[in-house]
């Protein structure tokens, strides 16, 4: 639509505005440039944007901050939303709604998203309402402790359901409602105990692990063991950033009557690129147009990206090499801001730092912890060698909002729930086993940035680089 020179020296932005929110309102949020031009009338045009956001919130469906409109286009769309609240109990954006629609509708659903869209929480909200036992897969330890929380979190005064990260068949004499969540290795035991489930749903959440290799095959294998012996149970699949998600029901050649299948590209979240220049100056930038890291396409940034960044205030995912956290030099050009950054003091930030140095054995002056000496001041150390219990509470830290600086490997790209005000790109070499796989595990790091709230306004995030032109011509416009 515009170009980031356009609309930085728009005279008519209040045109401009009405125009991208006639877009939306007629194609949905499918194009991430749109996006991108709203979100930079919202740095570049505060005032007139401040007008208008009412109504880019209640056309990209984001009902539930806006529950009460206050002018007449609000207040028609809002009907949708108060629909969905009505109908499922939740303010549902369109594609959550359609999500679930289709999860109750067809036994078997494939559905791809962009991270924030939100499509595990529609799918989790149907669970919570089912009656009989479930299986949710996913691909790491990690995922399934957030799943243990989430479900602990909503079942915390029921007694009769019984959530379990191991295929463990007890206290068989009460009428137990079980939900299983596993990884597909975990999984396989539910075919080898003689137990009496009656499991009415399998959720196969980041189920793009079906194309790795070993892994894909262990997937593949689990899948049609279910088909055999759970012929009725619901079968959905979930992805993210993923073309063909009705490639699952060609390898499992399944009924495609009672399947659903549909890639969902729509986003609402803004996000802002910024490029760090080798003349030492910082830039707008777009990976969404050609040559879009050229200088001549960029916009020079009137303050220090970097002091914006880190001044305490937000909070940084620092993407960086295994290699340099193994070193400790992965701090070495950020020691000017950190250390400024004053010690944490809230309660339970300091519960979860104790917790931490319990696990580690670092509560005695003979051993001392260089993760539990950052954690004091905010910043997080997250890579697949931290013990994991330990990470699991660093990621509580996180996701509760004690954390200034995340500095982290790809273990954090694998479907956690914690975004980020900024994604900081120190790294930009992903693991994956093809160049697929890289670019789909990038794109999820960068989905980390911008954190959907529940404030009535337009949120965005901030993703930083030294190589514009990487980015630009192989991650995110592909």
């Amino acid at each position: 639509m515009f170009s980031i020179k356009n609309i930085k020296e728009s005279s008519t932005p209040e045109d401009d505005l009405l125009k991208l929110i006639g877009k939306l309102h007629s194609d949905g949020p499918i194009d991430n440039n749109i996006i991108e031009n709203i979100t930079y009338y919202k740095i570049f045009h505060p005032d007139t944007f401040t007008f208008y956001e009412e109504k880019i919130i209640s056309t990209l469906g984001l009902f539930y901050k806006n529950t009460e409109p206050k002018n007449l286009y609000s207040f028609i769309l809002s009907s949708i939303g108060h629909n969905h609240k009505k109908r499922f109990g939740e303010y549902l954006t369109p594609v959550q709604a359609s999500v679930r629609t289709a999860v109750e509708s067809k036994q078997f659903v494939s559905i791809s998203a962009p991270t924030s869209a939100g499509k595990s929480f529609s799918i989790r909200d149907y669970i919570f309402d089912l009656q009989g036992d479930c299986v949710i897969i996913v691909p790491s330890r990690a995922l399934i402790a957030e799943y243990i929380k989430t479900m602990r979190d909503k079942f915390k005064d029921d007694k009769s359901v019984m959530i379990s990260s191991f295929v463990d068949y007890v206290f068989t004499k009460r009428q137990l409602r079980r939900i299983f969540i596993l990884t597909p290795e975990r999984a396989r035991e539910l075919f080898t105990s003689n137990m009496n489930l009656n499991i009415s749903l399998f959720f196969f959440d980041e189920a793009q692990v079906s194309e790795e290799k070993e892994r894909g095959v262990i997937f593949d294998v689990l899948v049609r063991r279910i088909q055999k012996h759970y012929p009725e149970a619901k079968l959905i699949f979930a992805h993210p950033f993923v073309d063909n998600p009705e490639a699952q029901f060609k390898k499992h050649s399944i009924n495609e009557i009672s399947s659903y299948s549909r890639s969902y590209p729509h986003n609402t979240v803004g996000k802002i690129f910024v490029f760090g220049h080798k003349n030492r100056k910082d830039y707008y930038f777009s990976p969404y147009i050609e040559k879009g890291h050229r200088l001549n396409n960029c916009i020079e940034l009137d303050s220090d990206f970097e002091r914006f960044a880190f001044d305490g205030k937000k909070s940084v995912l620092v993407f960086v090499s295994k290699a340099s956290l193994y070193r400790g030099d992965f701090l070495d050009s950020f020691k000017k801001f950190v250390d400024h950054y004053d010690k944490i003091t809230n309660k339970r930030a300091l519960e979860i730092i104790k917790e931490v140095e319990n696990v580690l054995g670092a509560n005695d002056n003979n051993h001392k912890s260089k993760l539990v000496e950052l954690l004091r001041i905010g910043v997080v150390i997250h890579h697949g060698s931290v013990p994991l219990n330990v990470r699991f509470l660093i990621e509580d830290f996180i996701r509760e909002g004690f954390a200034k600086i995340c500095f982290a490997t790809s273990t954090l790209a694998q479907g956690i729930n914690m975004p980020f005000d900024i994604v900081w790109l120190d790294n930009m070499r992903m693991q994956g086993e093809s160049e697929e796989d890289k670019s789909l595990a990038f794109k999820n790091l960068i989905g980390r940035s911008g954190r959907l709230s529940k404030k009535p306004t337009f949120d965005f995030g901030f993703v930083y680089t030294n190589n514009a032109k990487l980015l630009c011509t192989d991650l995110v416009i592909t």
